[in-house]
């Protein structure tokens, strides 16, 4: 999938760090919605031919992508990335259910566990 930070005019690959409500505040919502139907859509498809989309992987503490935790100045949080918020949206209005896993470099062992318990539901 697309990075939705570098798609953001306000963003793009030589982007400084914001958080969630700078994103917010400068369109990410608008850039997110428009990725996530196109993917969705693609893993409607793609449901329709018989395949599976068994996850969805995002990345910790990303004001996009994070499925779980985000870091609001010192502190984190539980809370999802706004392109995760519109996945989920669009997934539940095309009826699809599709398991989120976070990336962190510090949850190797979370990370493993949960690749290894979608594989298994999928069975």
């Amino acid at each position: 999938m697309p990075c939705p930070e570098v798609e953001c005019a306000a963003g793009g690959l030589g982007r400084n760090l914001h958080g969630k409500k700078w994103y917010e505040e400068n369109g990410l919502r608008e850039i997110c919605s428009h990725i996530a139907k196109e993917q969705v859509g693609y893993m409607k498809k793609l449901s329709l031919a018989g395949c599976q989309t068994l996850a969805i992987v995002g990345v910790e503490f990303s004001p996009a992508c994070a499925p779980t935790y985000l870091n609001i100045g010192r502190r984190v949080v539980r809370d999802k990335g706004i392109y995760i918020e519109e996945l989920e949206r669009e997934l539940e209005e095309q009826e699809l259910k599709v398991a989120f896993i976070g990336v962190n470099q510090r949850w190797l062992k979370k990370l493993s566990k949960q690749f290894n318990d979608v594989l298994v539901r999928s069975c």
